[in-house]
């Protein structure tokens, strides 16, 4: 069993690269390797908040940085989606889970068993990179506990505050992934998707034909 680090309650004064968009969707820089290079979103409806994928662990300050700025109580924050378990999209869940106390964890039901025990994703991550490289980029995962995370079936709805989002499976990013993923639909046939950098996310705010963004475009 994997033994996670002990918590300390983050809360340092940071400036989040926040780019905020129509429809209550605002982009967070993730700061991971270098600026623009991954985001992570926050959807906020009538007072409450969640996340879509969330970076790693060096990413939860400017997370939690975000929330402030756009006046979102950690407590509001009802869920934290996450669209696979590839550590530079979901490495830092657990962190962030410890300081969003109302927060379900939302997952695929092959993601969702790496995330309450990390210890294969640990293993086949330092297999990649190597421990000192694992430890620089994503530091030490933290588990979520069973409790806390929700598994969704293909084409459940998730309400956030009234504001449906549906998460299909994508059987093809399951297939590439082996961990397996979802996108987050929602209304007007908009999407948001599992894997893009921010660049891309903008502009597929820009451009609504633009596949495969981390932002709202024309599923």
């Amino acid at each position: 069993m994997y033994n996670a680090p002990r918590h300390t309650q983050l809360d340092v004064p940071l400036k989040p690269r926040l780019y905020r968009h129509p429809h209550g969707i605002s982009a967070v820089d993730a700061e991971y390797l270098y600026p623009g290079h991954a985001a992570a979103h926050i959807i906020v409806e009538s007072g409450r908040a969640a996340f879509v994928d969330v970076g790693t662990n060096a990413s939860v300050p400017y997370l939690l940085a975000a929330l402030a700025e756009l006046g979102i109580a950690r407590a509001a924050v009802d869920f934290v989606l996450l669209t696979h378990v590839h550590l530079d999209h979901a490495g830092g869940a657990g962190r962030l889970m410890r300081e969003l106390p109302n927060a379900q964890a939302v997952l695929h039901p092959r993601g969702a068993p790496h995330m309450i025990d990390p210890t294969k994703l640990i293993a086949g991550s330092r297999a990649v990179y190597g421990e000192e490289r694992l430890q620089r980029l994503y530091g030490q995962l933290v588990p979520i506990p069973s409790s806390r995370v929700r598994v969704i079936a293909d084409g459940e709805r998730v309400s956030l505050a009234g504001r449906t989002l549906a998460g299909p499976h994508l059987e093809d990013l399951r297939q590439r992934l082996r961990t397996g993923g979802f996108a987050i639909l929602e209304w007007e046939n908009r999407a948001i998707y599992g894997k893009a950098r921010l660049a891309a996310a903008l502009e597929g705010l820009r451009n609504p034909g633009f596949a495969e963004t981390l932002a709202l475009t024309a599923a």
